[in-house]
């Protein structure tokens, strides 16, 4: 029942064949019977002529049934070596189909195993990106402090603009006033040292405001700075995590997985894509086969 259906045909045809082969042995040996028979019934009229014929028939018959025997032997020994054949053919078959199966089952096990080394590489990504994002809110804390401190500034400077629009007017009122002092200044002395002194504060209190307006552009100036460096800061943060993970990527790759020593080539291209230096690169990959590449290939080889 477990042969395919072509073997099985095959031995079909060979029964039937054989079972032919019985009919005719049948019915040589039931002519035979038939002319025995004859020859019983002559032998009672001619004795001696019947059994002399009797006998040729007989040996005849004999002959005859003897080569029919001998082509049943053989055709049943060529039944058997086709049968043995056949017997062979499939357990050859069924060997060939055993090994496929445990190279498939092999091979599935792998992938398997593959599979699963790439969701724990996922996981332990996104585990690394989560440890990052603290130091990125950090940042963008940090910015928009920043932003803030540079806002409080301009409203100070804007302020500071505005005062000393107030200062030149009243410096123009003083003016306006020195000139109707100076029409009396002999009358009244007095006021006009007391204006002199006010205009001495009012331009003393004008230097501190442009000594003000100058520090706050410093400040300001300082605030653009942080900006940069925050920028810039955040920019190498970026920069380390998609060299990071470039750098992953490659070394757990179907390609270098198995021996992840790159070419000079394959070094200045990576340098080329993560913009690490030579020094750097060397050190990532010294590094990261004892403490990341060994430890996954070892669990994968078990």
């Amino acid at each position: 029942d477990q042969l395919p259906e072509r073997q099985v045909e095959i031995v079909r045809a060979e029964e039937e064949r054989l079972k032919r082969w019985e009919g005719r042995l049948g019915d040589l040996e039931a002519k035979l019977g038939m002319r025995e028979a004859v020859l019983v019934e002559r032998s009672a009229r001619n004795s001696e002529l019947l059994k002399v014929e009797a006998n040729e028939e007989k040996v005849k018959a004999m002959a005859e049934v003897e080569a029919a025997k001998k082509a049943l032997n053989n055709a049943v020994a060529e039944f058997e070596e086709d049968r043995v054949a056949l017997r062979q053919t499939i357990s050859r078959s069924e060997a060939d189909m055993d090994a496929k199966a445990r190279v498939m089952s092999a091979e599935r096990m792998a992938f398997e195993a593959m599979l699963k080394k790439f969701k724990e590489e996922k996981l332990r990504f996104e585990i690394e990106r989560k440890s990052f994002e603290p130091s990125m809110k950090a940042l963008e804390e940090k910015k928009t402090a920043v932003e803030e401190a540079q806002r409080r500034i301009e409203e100070k400077a804007r302020e500071v603009e505005a005062h000393s629009g107030e200062v030149r007017r009243e410096g123009m009122l003083l003016e306006e006033k020195e000139k109707d002092l100076s029409l009396r200044e002999e009358s009244n002395l007095v006021k006009d040292r007391g204006l002199q002194s006010k205009e001495r504060e009012l331009e003393r209190r004008g230097v501190m405001l442009q000594k003000q307006l100058t520090n706050l552009q410093d400040a300001r100036f300082g605030v653009h700075e942080q900006q940069l460096a925050v920028a810039k800061e955040v920019a190498e943060v970026k920069r380390a995590l998609l060299a990071l993970k470039y750098l992953k990527a490659w070394i757990m790759s179907p390609a270098h997985i198995a021996h992840p020593y790159p070419t000079d080539a394959e070094k200045a291209d990576i340098m080329r894509v993560t913009g690490i230096e030579m020094k750097q690169l060397t050190n990532w990959f010294t590094n990261n086969r004892k403490r990341f590449w060994k430890p996954r290939i070892t669990a994968m080889q078990k």
